[in-house]
C-alpha cells in the first residue's frame, strides 16, 4: 500500500534511489502504511507499540535511512510545538550526561570562542560548554519556540547570542567549535548542513557529534524494539557511514568512543515500563540512585578539512 501524503527521499548520503532494496526494518505496523492524523501522535514518547517508517540499507554507501518520511512542512508543525528533550526525566541526570559531553571535548578542544550548536533545546550543553571553554559568542538553531528562552539563559549575558529557528537565518561566521548532538540523525539532509557548516565555520574549526549507533549489541538484542528506531530519525548511523558522510562534506573524524548516559533509577524504571507497556506504580519503591550506562550511542569529535585539500 502506497500513501502519497509522505515525502519520497532518495539516500542522503550517497542519492542513490531505494529501488529494489528491501525493507530493512520496520515496526509491526510501518508508518508509511498510516495516514498523518494516526502518526503524528506517536511523534513524541516511548511505547511498546511502537510506529516508525521503514528503514532501507543503502546498496551503495550502507546508510540506513527511510525512503518514506514526514514531508518538511510535516516536520515543521510538529518541531515547532513540542516538549523539551528531557524524555520523561528531570533535568538534574540529561544535565550530567550533557557535561560529560562537554568535559570530552573541552579536554580534545580546550579553546574556542565561537561557538555555535544545532538543536540545543534548553541549553544544558551550552551551559556546560559555557564553563570550560571561553566563549565570546554563541549561536543557536532551534526549531522548537518553546525552549527559546531558556536556552538564551543558559549563558552568560556576557557572551553575545543569537538564536534561529533554521541555519539560513544565523548572521555569524566563523565559528571554531560546532556541537550536534542527536542533531545529524533527526536531519533529512545532512550533507547539505555539513557543507553549510563548513562554509561558516573557521579554517581550524571542530565538531562535537553524539548519534545512535545502529551496529550497537542493544540494537542487535532488542532488534525492530530499539528505542532509536522511532519517528524522529529518518536515518541511523555506524561508525563507518558517519565517517564516509563526514569526508564527503569536509570534516574527517579524529576521535570517537563510545558515550555515556546517565540516570537516576526510578526515571530509568519509568521510560523501560514504556517501552515494555508494563504498569510504573511499583517504580515508587526503587531507591533514587545514580547509574551510568552505554546505551548504544556514539560521541566523536571532527575537525574541518581545508577547503585547498577537498
Amino acid at each position: 500500500m502506497v500513501n502519497m501524503v509522505w515525502g519520497k527521499y532518495k539516500c542522503p548520503s550517497c542519492g542513490l534511489g531505494s529501488e529494489g532494496t528491501v525493507r530493512t526494518f520496520s515496526s509491526p505496523t510501518p508508518a508509511e502504511d498510516l495516514d498523518w492524523e494516526a502518526v503524528k501522535s506517536f511523534f513524541i514518547g516511548f511505547r511498546k507499540k511502537q510506529i516508525f517508517f521503514s528503514y532501507l540499507r543503502c546498496q551503495n554507501c550502507s546508510q540506513l535511512y527511510c525512503p518514506e518520511y514526514f514531508t518538511e512542512r510535516q516536520l515543521s508543525d510538529l518541531y515547532s510545538d513540542m516538549p523539551d528533550n528531557l524524555i520523561g526525566q528531570g533535568e538534574k541526570a540529561p544535565r550530567i550526561t550533557q557535561e560529560g559531553y562537554a568535559s570530552w571535548a573541552s579536554r580534545k578542544v580546550p579553546t574556542a570562542s565561537r561557538y555555535l550548536e544545532l538543536g540545543p533545546d534548553i541549553g544544558l550543553l551550552a551551559s556546560a560548554i559555557g564553563k570550560r571553554i571561553p566563549l565570546e559568542i554563541a549561536a543557536f538553531v532551534e526549531p522548537n519556540l518553546k525552549v527559546h528562552q531558556q536556552l538564551l539563559a543558559s549563558l552568560s549575558d556576557e557572551i553575545e547570542k543569537e538564536i534561529s529557528v533554521s541555519l539560513d537565518g544565523i548572521r555569524g561566521s566563523n565559528f571554531d567549535l560546532v556541537s550536534l548532538i542527536h542533531v545529524l540523525d533527526h536531519l533529512l539532509d545532512p550533507k547539505k548542513v555539513l557543507l553549510t557548516l563548513h562554509s561558516i565555520t573557521d579554517d581550524k574549526a571542530s565538531i562535537l557529534i553524539v548519534v545512535h549507533n545502529e551496529d550497537s549489541l542493544l540494537r542487535k538484542i532488542v532488534g525492530h524494539r530499539w528505542p532509536p528506531f522511532c519517528l524522529q530519525h529518518p536515518l541511523l548511523f555506524k561508525r563507518s557511514s558517519l565517517s564516509k558522510l563526514l569526508i564527503e562534506t569536509g570534516w574527517q573524524i579524529k576521535d570517537i568512543s563510545s558515550s555515556r548516559n546517565y540516570y537516576f533509577l526510578p526515571e530509568l524504571a519509568r521510560i523501560c515500563c514504556s517501552v515494555l507497556g508494563i504498569p510504573k506504580y511499583w517504580t515508587k519503591a526503587i531507591p533514587n540512585l545514580k547509574v551510568s550506562i552505554k546505551t548504544g550511542n556514539m560521541i566523536a569529535l571532527a575537525t574541518k578539512i581545508p577547503r585547498s585539500e577537498i
